[in-house]
């Protein structure tokens, strides 16, 4: 059921990587923000459970094209930030309703005062989870120089973090 459900959701991803954030029972597609970057990580893990590589053989181009989206459509300077599609927005808080449910933290206070394009910690730790996990399915797939890529861009995002995002002052990630 677990494979199922991620092949059935990985199947509405559009040419640029795009996940839409909902698919709803009447096949409208809320295709204004995307889903956090967390579906390799849980194919890896539901991997892990039934050990059913023709799963991993479907899911992992779909991943990589994901990948795709969160580097071309939402980074820059090798960190990642959740937003949405602004010009698909009717005003600016139907924009900020969007970039807030991207993060899927959708009551999160850090929403309260309207914030967009949030360089935030949990997803930058997301994407470094996506790598790790993009580089162990790849591994599973036999694709040694893949799953050696994955792994290094995973650690640079890791460092990358430390600096840019660390606060010695506040003694915590900014």
């Amino acid at each position: 059921l677990a494979e199922q459900s991620i092949l059935g959701f990985l199947q509405f991803q559009q040419e640029n990587g795009f996940l839409p954030d909902v698919i709803h029972e009447d096949n409208t597609i809320e295709d204004v923000s995307s889903k956090p970057p967390v579906f390799a990580w849980a194919t890896e893990k539901v991997y892990k459970r039934g050990k059913n590589l023709d799963f991993v053989k479907k899911a992992y181009p779909k991943l990589v094209l994901n990948e795709n989206f969160w580097v071309n459509e939402r980074s820059s300077d090798g960190l990642f930030y959740y937003d949405g599609y602004k010009e698909k927005c009717k005003d600016e808080e139907d924009y900020i309703k969007y970039v807030k449910w991207e993060s899927g933290w959708d009551n999160s206070p850090r929403w309260d005062k309207g914030i967009t394009n949030l360089w935030a910690i949990d997803l930058n730790c997301f994407m470094v989870m996506f790598y790790r996990s993009l580089s162990y399915l790849a591994g599973q797939l036999g694709l040694d120089s893949e799953s050696n890529l994955w792994a290094q861009k995973g650690e640079r995002l890791s460092q990358l973090i430390i600096t840019k995002m660390w606060d010695d002052e506040a003694h915590c990630f900014v």
